[in-house]
């Protein structure tokens, strides 16, 4: 019976590795913008409800008047 092969997801290494790779990323930003880690996600946010809005408006055929 061959060896069962797991998904690369599933092995603690890549997510470990994952994990400080956000750390050290979000880190990074934080000196980088002078920001701690709420405001980067608060404009994060932001601007991905923004781009949602904006792909919503183009699927609409009527436009409203705001």
């Amino acid at each position: 019976m061959p060896p069962s092969k797991k998904s690369p997801t599933q092995t603690v290494t890549n997510h470990l590795f994952a994990a400080l790779y956000a750390y050290i990323k979000l880190q990074w930003l934080r000196k980088a913008t002078k920001l701690n880690h709420f405001a980067l996600k608060t404009k994060l946010y932001i601007a991905a409800r923004h781009s949602a809005f904006d792909a919503l408006r183009d699927l609409q055929p009527i436009q409203f008047a705001a």
